[in-house]
């Protein structure tokens, strides 16, 4: 089974994969984000919930 069928098939690797750069995303924000900690993970999860959305609306 070759990578594009699986990415076509399965489900949970496609959440899987839109995770991890959504995560990246947010993750790599907040260590460039100045200010107190509360607010980097605010703005990192915002980011990343924003992130992941687009690219469920976008790959499905």
């Amino acid at each position: 089974m070759g990578l594009r069928s699986t990415w076509q098939n399965n489900q949970q690797v496609r959440r899987g994969v839109m995770g991890a750069i959504a995560g990246s995303v947010a993750g790599i924000t907040a260590a460039g984000l100045e200010g107190g900690i509360l607010q980097r993970y605010g703005v990192a999860i915002f980011l990343g919930i924003v992130v992941f959305i687009a690219l469920k609306l976008l790959l499905e």
